[in-house]
């Protein structure tokens, strides 16, 4: 009978112990339906994406809030595993009802890229901890379809006498948002995300550097452009103007953080839609301008490749050509500042 009763008391207490254990499963569970939320998972992204240094970070945590978070809360509030490829779909359709695919195309290829880092926890060392725990196992936004027909590549690019204009109104309009469009320009046409990004100390002996991660480059490529005696002008008062406000950054109106891209995309969109005479253009237009126009004065390709950093990615300038191109660069730059500053 004693045998029997301490059979049964055992039989008690181990129900109880799966009972406890069912019950912290469940509260971790329910703990991990509000961590590993698809909010979560795109907040992890984008962190993921400014430890490397990406360019293009502020964009994407802007349009992943605004269209995906905003938009939709309730699924920005479920569990990252269990949303659907149908879901995902959803979320594009009001983008392209509105005419807006460009940006559809945008979302669709960020949360691609989430879900993809999310896969890569388990097995990729150099993948956050973080996402381990989020128990990706497939990528939703895979059979979405791509949107390639609102990819179609831009080919605006300004007349001399379009330029003019412009540069004329860059020269009386003095300021932060001015010096940093006049820099780009006077450089060839770099890209605002990578110069926004230049602190105080990438400028020396007369060579700003710029890191260029642009594309699926694990380390930055190291891209210094010789600055002409015009681009210097503006550079040593960006300077002495970070200086006085204690900041690292290059670019910077309240000495915490650099200028955001977006900030400086306003101020050129504001001028054009003020004009009537000029045809509409936005900054990545620009970039386009400085090469059409430095091609039209005989600087080959290999040299605007280098000034703008492009095109470098193959197996010859990675491995074989160690030159630098600097004297090259700071020839073309010379005059192409000079023909710039004469307008």
């Amino acid at each position: 009978m004693r045998a029997y009763l301490e059979a049964q008391e055992a039989e008690r207490q181990a129900t109880e112990a799966e009972s406890v254990r069912q019950a912290e499963v469940a509260r971790q569970a329910a703990l991990n339906v509000g961590r590993h939320t698809l909010q979560a998972l795109i907040d992890e992204y984008v962190r993921h994406l400014e430890v490397a240094g990406r360019q293009s970070t502020a964009h994407v945590r802007g349009a992943l809030r605004l269209h995906v978070v905003r938009a939709f809360p309730a699924l920005a509030a479920t569990p990252a595993h269990l949303i659907t490829r149908q879901e995902i779909t959803d979320v594009l359709r009001p983008l392209i009802a509105d005419d807006h695919g460009r940006m559809a195309g945008l979302v669709r290829s960020y949360l691609r890229a989430a879900y993809a880092l999310g896969l890569r926890a388990s097995t990729d060392a150099t993948v956050p901890q973080a996402l381990v725990a989020f128990q990706i196992i497939s990528n939703p936004v895979a059979d979405v379809g791509a949107l390639t027909q609102f990819n179609r590549a831009r080919d605006r690019a300004l007349s001399v006498a379009e330029l003019t204009i412009f540069w004329r109104y860059l020269q009386q309009q003095p300021g932060l948002m001015s010096d940093i469009v006049q820099v780009s320009l006077l450089l060839g046409g770099q890209r605002l995300a990578q110069l926004l990004r230049t602190k105080v100390t990438d400028y020396q002996d007369g060579v700003l550097t710029l890191l260029d991660t642009k594309g699926r480059r694990t380390q930055p490529r190291v891209h210094p452009l010789p600055v002409s005696p015009q681009a210097a002008v503006i550079l040593d008062q960006r300077v002495v103007e970070a200086q006085a406000l204690e900041s690292p950054w290059l670019f910077t109106s309240t000495g915490r953080v650099p200028v955001v891209e977006n900030s400086v995309s306003h101020f050129v969109h504001d001028w054009v839609h003020s004009q009537t005479a000029i045809p509409s253009f936005s900054v990545g237009d620009l970039r386009r301008t400085c090469e059409t126009l430095l091609a039209s004065q005989g600087v080959n390709t290999d040299v605007r490749a280098h000034i703008q950093s492009h095109g470098l990615g193959g197996v010859q300038n990675r491995h074989y050509n160690r030159h630098d191109y600097m004297t090259e660069k700071r020839a073309a730059l010379t005059a192409w500042s000079a023909w710039l500053a004469a307008l």
